[in-house]
């Protein structure tokens, strides 16, 4: 009886847990679609190819580039070596697109 009762109680907290999360985890980008934002990034992929080019390595983050991005712009960027990198955003949890230069694509997660 008493580990049946230390299991409900478990699930009872995991549950409560989840409840909490939920808002963190169900983040919707404002004001932003997927395709605009696929645009908006396919230009700054642009400046990112033409700064690898002219420096044969790519800049470790996106100021570099003299780019202000906007607080709302739900974009990350990752150097991943000198030559490599990925740049994407999240459009609802655990969903996420991202471009990778040593794939050249995009790519759904």
């Amino acid at each position: 009886m008493k580990k049946r009762g230390l299991v409900i109680l478990g699930v009872c907290v995991a549950v409560l847990l989840i409840i909490l999360a939920l808002p963190f985890l169900i983040r919707k980008i404002p004001e932003h679609n997927d395709e605009e934002l696929v645009k908006q990034t396919n230009e700054i992929i642009k400046k990112l190819e033409d700064y690898r080019e002219k420096h044969h390595t790519v800049p470790d983050s996106l100021e570099q580039l003299g780019l202000k991005i906007p607080e709302d712009f739900p974009l990350d960027y990752i150097k991943e070596d000198s030559l490599d990198y990925v740049i994407g955003f999240q459009f609802v949890a655990f969903h996420s697109k991202a471009y990778h230069s040593n794939r050249r694509r995009w790519e759904i997660n």
